[in-house]
């Protein structure tokens, strides 16, 4: 073998039972068998495991366990007749069985003996584990090692926790020891039929070789440091030294690890080199936003987002003031999903719950009864159309709110002024989810027939995203429902059956409903609009106030989201953003404040990375969420609601939100770039491990708390 160092670890298995025989306890068959692992060999002075024939092997070096007196290597080894006694009495009267450790290789070994993970096995309790007592023995009965307790062995055996380091092994020779075991004096008949067990390792390592108990550890100190105080740490440590003594520095390779918890269950690496201070500034990954929706209210809008499950706003908050990005109260810790009316919002959590905060003039709240205003979100009771289904999407429009279950049922409430509900009632609204239903208060049979994935909502219309096309229904006044680009303004008409968008018999990936608009991209990512188009707000320059027009490809390109807000859309695809319609405040992004494009325009959304996943207008304000969790917003900022910022009054290109990043950011810990800072009131731990060149035996940790 040449000069490079190889280890070898094996490890056993101890069980112990516990029997009656003739009035006192005794306890039979304690075995230890061993386990298998194959082999692994590392770099030099690293350990490997045992093979399926209970040896650890590398080239010039074979390390075995067996019994005394057998000539092969066994499988078992038993301890016979442990009954109770006191400690004195062990020494003298606690039955032992001879272990045998060889060297069955051509190079000389050095080696270590380790106990560890203690389990009970009913109907002993882990408690009772303090009654099972052991200690190594010499070949001559002199004792190895302190008497021990089953209870307080660690967990897992590691390169610094051996019972007892043996003298080399020469080749081909051999060492024999005694595992003694005893019960506690007090142990009664409880123990009957009891069983207990141990893991027993065996380290082995070429003679000469660093040993990891020669690696000494190190004293380290950590203190709050950064600004805010605490929003970093630093972390001192003393030179590596071994038994022997120093070691040369530039042979040193240091790991500094740091953890929420003492006992360094997820630790994260904040330092490896050759330094002996850090100072550690990264904390966990700032939360991005999953979610985005706007509310359309004139001249009063805002704007929200889902951030690590927590719903946040800015603007003119529904139900609460002018505003900078806030938790919106009374909404639990797990939401996946909000929607915006013109004065309520409502969001869905992990496990279909429903909460709605605002407006409740109209029963939009779902509680039950319209009333007053709420300022912290409720939690929608399920009625019987809802009761114990998995709730997929919700939608909230100007003054109307729908979800949609898993097994396709679409329930609605709010104002039914424009037949939104999508089933007739008496009155102009209800406060009770209830499905959508033909006149029979059946099904419509257009909803059958193929999945229904998703709802969008507008002012005034609803619509169903199905596997077969856009369906929509409610306010039918500029025949966008249908998109039948009728020729006259029917006030007030509404449709209360669900009608097919045209051009999206092939499916939609996206959709949305302005004022009086509608606008799909299908599958095949061409993007049609109809409706109102006193703006261009659908793309077509024949605009005016009774324009409306058929479901046309008027915008060329290929799209995957649109948004309409009032009187403006927004579209993002292969060429990027593009807006058009109405553009007084901004609020098609393009840098100036040009009243009426009906031609498309491109807009530099700005992000750092990702690309648009999602679009929401709202009714002069716009807002881009990118795939990596970025916020864009543009438009009107009266009431904060475009930027978050108190100024500047119209916000002309994309522009980040104002605070929304420290959202992500828990415990007063602060943003840099995608990543927070420490949390200044939290305890961490560190420990600080170490190596040595040429050997890959790491070093008992030195540990520090930073309280």
């Amino acid at each position: 073998m040449s000069s490079t160092t190889r280890s070898a670890r094996l490890r056993a298995r101890m069980t112990a039972l516990v029997r009656r025989r003739g009035g006192v306890t005794l306890a039979a068959a304690l075995v230890l068998g061993l386990g298998v692992a194959g082999v692994g060999v590392a770099s030099s002075g690293a350990w490997f495991t045992a093979s399926a024939s209970s040896a650890a092997t590398v080239t010039g070096a074979t390390l075995s366990i067996g019994e005394v007196g057998v000539t092969r290597d066994a499988t078992t080894i038993s301890v016979a007749n442990v009954f109770p006694m006191t400690d004195s009495q062990s020494s003298t009267l606690a039955p032992a069985q001879w272990v045998t450790v060889r060297n069955t290789g051509t190079i000389p070994l050095t080696w270590t003996i380790s106990l560890a993970n203690p389990q009970a096995v009913a109907p002993l309790t882990s408690a009772q584990l303090a009654g099972f007592k052991y200690r190594l023995l010499a070949a001559d009965g002199s004792a190895l090692s302190p008497i021990g307790i089953f209870s307080q062995l660690p967990a897992a055996a590691s390169s610094t926790s051996a019972l007892y380091t043996g003298p080399e092994i020469p080749a081909g020779g051999e060492y024999r020891l005694q595992l003694s075991a005893w019960l506690a004096p007090e142990s009664g008949d409880e123990f009957q039929g009891a069983s207990a067990k141990i893991d027993i390792v065996i380290n082995a390592m070429q003679s000469g070789a660093p040993q990891a108990s020669s690696l000494l550890p190190v004293t380290a100190t950590a203190t709050k440091a950064g600004s805010p105080a605490g929003s970093a740490t630093k972390v001192d440590w003393s030179a590596a030294v071994s038994s022997a003594g120093a070691i040369t520095p530039s042979d040193v390779t240091y790991t500094v690890e740091r953890s929420e918890t003492p006992d360094f269950a997820s630790p994260t690496t904040v330092y490896t080199g050759q330094d002996r201070s850090v100072v550690d500034t990264t904390g966990r990954a700032v939360g991005s936003a999953t979610d985005i929706t706007t509310s359309n209210a004139t001249y009063s809008g805002s704007s929200y987002v889902v951030i690590g499950g927590t719903l946040y706003g800015w603007g003119k908050l529904i139900g609460g003031s002018a505003s900078a990005p806030v938790a919106i109260p009374g909404f639990p810790s797990d939401i996946v999903q909000a929607s915006a009316g013109s004065a309520h919002l409502c969001a869905r959590t992990s496990t279909s719950r429903i909460f709605c905060i605002g407006e409740n003039s109209y029963g939009q709240l779902g509680t039950g009864a319209g009333g007053a205003n709420v300022s912290s979100a409720l939690e929608i009771a399920p009625t019987a159309t809802l009761s114990g289904k998995q709730i997929i999407d919700i939608a909230a429009g100007g003054r109307t709110t729908c979800v949609l279950t898993s097994d396709g049922v679409i329930a609605c409430w709010g104002d039914n002024t424009y037949g939104a509900l999508g089933r007739s009632i008496s009155g102009s609204y209800s406060a009770t989810p209830a499905a959508v239903a033909d006149a029979t208060g059946g099904r419509p049979a257009v909803l059958d027939g193929g999945s229904i994935t998703g709802l969008v909502a507008g002012e005034l219309n609803m619509c169903a995203i199905k596997t077969d096309g856009l369906y929509c229904w409610g306010d039918a006044s500029f025949g966008q429902t249908s998109g039948d680009g009728r020729a006259n303004y029917v006030p007030m008409r509404s449709q209360l059956t669900p009608s097919r968008f045209p051009n999206t018999s092939s499916g939609v990936l996206d959709t949305s409903v302005g004022w009086g608009s509608i606008c799909a991209v299908t599958t095949s990512h061409q993007l049609f609009c109809a409706g109102f188009n006193a703006n261009g707000q659908i793309g077509s320059t024949s605009t005016g106030s009774q324009s409306r027009g058929l479901p046309t490809q008027l915008v060329p390109g290929r799209f995957d989201r649109v948004t309409a807000g009032q009187a403006h859309t927004c579209a993002a695809g292969d060429a990027g953003l593009v807006c058009f319609g109405w553009g007084a405040s901004g609020q098609l992004g393009t840098g100036d404040n040009q009243n009426t494009s009906p031609t498309p325009r491109t807009v530099d959304v700005g992000f750092a990375s990702g690309t648009v996943a999602a679009l929401s207008a709202g009714y002069d304000t716009t807002c881009a969420l990118s795939t990596s969790g970025e916020v864009r917003c543009w438009g009107d900022n009266g009431s904060r609601r475009a930027t978050g910022a108190p100024s500047p009054a119209y916000v002309l290109a994309p522009t980040a939100v104002s605070g929304l990043d420290a959202l992500g950011c828990a415990g007063g810990s602060v943003a840099s770039g995608a990543t927070c800072s420490l949390e200044p009131s939290r305890t961490y731990y560190y420990r600080v491990t170490y190596t040595v060149t040429g050997n890959s035996v790491i070093a008992p940790a030195g540990v520090a708390t930073r309280a």
